[in-house]
């Protein structure tokens, strides 16, 4: 199921305007190199923990169930400037956590 959103993710991108390179995500394994992804999973579960339950909320549902900004702005009923901000924050919360 990941790498039909990746894949799909690489031909349409969702992204909110402004957003540079260095705020997508890369892209997930091809499932070649098992062990590799099984760190991969773990980076990511570590990274998601640092994150808010609101935080958590909105990139899973830009990055994974493939929602717009506007809708998921109106799910959680905030602006969409705030979201982009929120969703920059926990983006670069999460690199921090993946950089060393």
């Amino acid at each position: 199921k990941l790498k039909s959103y990746a894949e799909r993710n690489k031909h349409h991108s969702r992204g909110f305007d402004g957003e540079t390179e260095q705020d997508k995500v890369p892209d997930i394994s091809d499932g070649k190199d098992l062990e590799k992804e099984a760190t991969d999973r773990e980076w990511v579960r570590d990274a998601f923990a640092v994150l808010t339950d609101e935080e958590r909320y909105i990139v899973n549902s830009f990055l994974l169930a493939g929602y717009r900004g506007e809708e998921i702005a109106e799910n959680l009923g905030i602006g969409a400037s705030t979201l982009r901000s929120k969703y920059r924050r926990a983006l670069m919360k999460m690199r921090k956590k993946l950089d060393p």
